[in-house]
């Protein structure tokens, strides 16, 4: 490196600064000069040799990439000669030895070129290990360079001899899987041609019996027309059994003999399997106004339970939809309530809409079991950031089915349009003096969760409860659907609505739950103005809300502070508390209905499960109240009154743990301190235009929100949601709440 050196001398006798420059020797320059050459030159031979590595790299990366796309179809043509194997099992044993054969002989060829393979392989280690030495080498001064450079023309070399060696192994392959395939196709063309031939044979079958059947079915429709007076009844009754007896009799045959063909068939090749073909079904919506009969559908899309009520709005009376025959005596409950589950039978097909009698006598093979699907619904949009939590908090049992989101949402469908189907077919089998010679047209009111209606779930629900009523409305055999076919009925209906105006025509709506509770309880006219909570116990959530009710001007009106749900209902109680204390869940159960006599009393008055429920029993008070001052702080005595007025619905409401734990949270949480009131607990009344069909009237409570969900929009109060008191002073600032319409037409049966 060149300098100078620079000297300042100071005279001390002058004051004056003199400066010398004492240039380098040339002989030094030179040198430097030189060894910068050198530096630059080798820094040029290092990069150069770097880049030969990395090309090497790619090169040894390509060969890998042929090598497992090589390995892949290797693999992909060993599941071919599994489902070959498993198609010439079925075969006679002539034909069965000779595929055998060709089966070895195959995977002779595939082993040859496995080892080649192998040997492909070998090269490629050695490879990465040279690349790991020249890696090495680049590190080191000018002579590991050059001898980086001999060991890089050497691994080129190598790998010369190695992409000439892939591609004459490749040729070997590729003519191997050639045969491969001509052997396969040889093979598949001798089974499809025998599975056509038994296909055709089931097919006639089928024609023939459904011919049958249709013609049985035409004579009990004939027969029922009939039965004009109470002696031909009887008579007739036993003949139209015998003849539904045949009916189900020829099914069962039918089945026997489809399952028979089927057997035989469906493992010769997996490409010989039919699927139904939706493409024509076209749903069947009304096209005009023409109707004389409006009823209304109340579903109460429960957790563990669905509940269902009918209103005739022209005569303005309900009833609660029973699912079984019109009886003087007591109804069992249990005839009535249609568990929210569905089952996946052994032969793949889908059964639901079942009561919980039916669900108990029913005897065919089920494989799987799907509970809670209404959570599982909710979940899609609500939980999908922590949806871990969730699965745990809602103890939902993880199902491989159920992990695409488009599939919950299939069976939940599929679960309401026979919900649905089999409401309109009991109202018109036990009224037939109200359908007679009349054109009816039929909505629906789905019940939501009010916590649901502030949130992304509820387009989820809407959607739902759309894709449902078309496959009510079209002409299809439900009972024969699987999961694979109904996803696709689904996507195609789906599909169909988004380019068919007629889907504004559907006649559905979604109502908050709490909502519809409420309904019940104001719809009665001695109901009084005031400041409510109320509590839905039902199997497995728990609902809260807190509101305020109010005529002004001659209307109702109601202020929904605050919506709250938790897995806290009957059955969540039990399998939570049975685990945190390790019991027995039916010596939990007997808890609930006499908590005095068990021996457990202690431990589960104690327990973290209650202390949930007090928890929210006591958010949905203390928020609600808070709430109300912010909003009516002038009038809060007055609309609270000296009890807190705690209304009480849900089937736990019939039991003594339930009502006991809500009324005594506030003593155990001390609300007296914070100016509320004791509670004082409430049952709904059974209103007087709905008729119970033989059920008690204590059991109301259970269909407190069908009923509610089954007044038509115009016959209730103006509702203001949660969401719509976030941002407000006074309450004369919340705009009117108009439960959400996205159909708006009809819909006849």
């Amino acid at each position: 490196m060149s300098a100078s050196v620079v000297g300042v001398i100071a005279a001390f006798t002058t004051q004056q600064a003199i400066y010398a420059v004492v240039p380098l020797s040339v002989s030094a320059v030179l040198s430097l000069i030189a060894r910068q050459q050198r530096s630059r030159q080798l820094d040029k031979i290092i990069q150069n040799e770097a880049k030969k590595a990395q090309d090497l790299a790619s090169l040894a990366h390509q060969a890998e990439q042929r090598l497992s796309e090589v390995e892949q179809q290797g693999l992909n043509y060993q599941e071919e000669i599994e489902k070959l194997t498993q198609a010439v099992a079925q075969q006679n044993s002539a034909e069965a030895e000779t595929f055998t054969q060709l089966v070895e002989t195959l995977r002779a060829d595939i082993s040859r070129q496995t080892q080649k393979l192998a040997v492909v392989e070998g090269e490629l280690n050695r490879i990465s290990i040279a690349l790991q030495t020249i890696q090495t080498g680049l590190g080191e001064q000018g002579q590991a360079s050059l001898a980086a450079k001999d060991e890089s023309d050497q691994v080129r070399l190598e790998v010369a001899n190695l992409t000439a060696a892939l591609a004459q192994s490749r040729a070997q392959i590729d003519t191997a899987l050639a045969n491969i395939r001509d052997d396969f196709n040889t093979l598949s063309s001798q089974t499809v041609a025998a599975t056509d031939r038994q296909t055709d044979q089931i097919r006639k079958a089928q024609q023939r019996a459904n011919d049958e059947k249709a013609t049985v079915a035409e004579r009990i429709s004939q027969l029922e027309l009939r039965l004009e007076t109470s002696s031909e009844l009887s008579e007739l009754s036993i003949v139209i059994e015998s003849l539904r007896t045949r009916i189900e009799a020829i099914a069962l045959q039918l089945s026997n003999q489809t399952d028979d063909g089927l057997d035989s068939t469906e493992t010769k090749t997996a490409n010989t399997d039919v699927e139904p073909d939706f493409s024509h079904v076209v749903p069947q919506l009304p096209t005009d106004d023409n109707f004389d009969l409006d009823i209304n559908l109340g579903i109460d899309f429960g957790t563990g339970y669905t509940k269902v009520c009918l209103r005739d709005l022209a005569l303005e009376q309900a009833e609660v939809v029973t699912f079984t025959g019109l009886t003087d005596s007591a109804l069992d409950l249990d005839e009535t309530l249609m568990p929210t589950r569905l089952a996946i039978l052994e032969d793949g097909t889908l059964l639901t809409g079942l009561t919980v009698t039916e669900w108990r006598a029913c005897n065919r093979p089920i494989q799987q079991n799907i509970d809670y699907i209404k959570m599982r619904l909710a979940a899609i949009d609500l939980n999908k950031e922590n949806s871990d939590e969730a699965q745990a908090e809602w103890r939902l049992e993880k199902i491989a089915e159920l992990d695409d989101d488009e599939t919950v949402k299939s069976l939940c469908a599929y679960y309401l349009s026979q919900v649905i189907a089999r409401s309109q077919q009991w109202a018109i089998q036990n009224r037939p003096e109200i359908f007679a010679n009349r054109t009816v047209r039929w909505s629906v009111n789905l019940g939501v969760p009010v916590e649901y209606c502030d949130s992304k779930a509820l387009k989820t629900f809407e959607q739902v409860l759309a894709i449902a009523w078309l496959i009510k409305s079209s002409d299809i055999d439900t009972s024969a659907l699987t999961i694979s076919s109904l996803n696709r009925l689904t996507k195609h209906l789906e599909k169909w609505a988004q380019t068919e105006e007629q889907i504004n025509q559907l006649d559905c709506t979604t109502t908050p739950e709490i909502v519809a509770a409420m309904w019940s309880f104001i719809n009665s006219r001695q109901a009084q103005e005031g400041f409510y909570t109320f509590f839905d116990i039902g199997d497995g959530t728990l609902d809260g809300a807190a509101f305020i009710f109010n005529r002004t001007d001659g209307s109702r009106k109601v202020d929904c502070y605050i919506g709250k749900v938790e897995p806290l209902g009957v059955s969540a109680f039990v399998e939570k508390t049975a685990d945190e204390l390790q019991l027995a869940p039916e010596s939990v159960r007997h808890f609930l209905s006499d908590p005095s006599n068990s021996p457990h009393s202690e431990q589960l008055q104690n327990s973290r499960t209650r202390n949930k429920i007090q928890s929210m029993v006591a958010e949905v008070v203390m928020d609600g109240n808070e709430k109300h001052q912010q909003i009516r702080q002038f009038s809060v005595e007055k609309d609270i009154g000296e009890n807190l007025k705690v209304f009480i619905g849900g089937g736990g409401g019939n039991t003594e743990f339930f009502p006991d734990t809500i009324e005594a949270t506030h003593s155990e949480f001390k609300q007296g301190n914070a100016d509320i009131p004791p509670y004082k607990l409430r049952q709904i009344p059974t209103p007087q235009d709905l008729v119970v069909n033989g059920l008690d009237e204590k059991d109301f409570n259970r269909f407190a929100i069908a009923y509610g969900l089954c007044i038509p929009e115009g016959e209730n109060p103006e509702i203001r949601l949660p969401s719509q008191f976030q941002t407000i002073e006074s309450g004369a600032e919340i705009s009117e709440h108009t439960p959400e319409r996205y159909e708006d037409s009809r819909d006849l049966m």
